[in-house]
């Protein structure tokens, strides 16, 4: 992980795409993945950040996204990697 000083926000996500939904992002058919932080907040995020962490069982985690100060996206991980 980073240190602490390289990141400005950051948003846990829990995911749940069976692999079915989630080949519709493969596909392209969807570009960008848009859910709910568990604080709340909206985020939207391009949908083959997930591709690494697809299995045959899909997509199923809690995540961590981390923006700089212009809430760029700077890290995107599965929690407990």
């Amino acid at each position: 992980m980073p240190p602490s000083s390289a990141y400005y926000d950051e948003l846990v996500v829990r995911i749940k795409l069976s692999t079915r939904e989630y080949e519709e992002y493969y596909r392209g058919t969807a570009k960008y993945v848009l859910t709910y932080a568990l604080d709340g907040r909206s985020v939207k995020f391009p949908a083959g950040l997930l591709r690494p962490y697809l299995s045959h069982n899909g997509i199923h985690g809690e995540f961590i996204i981390r923006f700089d100060q212009n809430q760029k996206l700077i890290d995107f991980r599965r929690l407990g990697e």
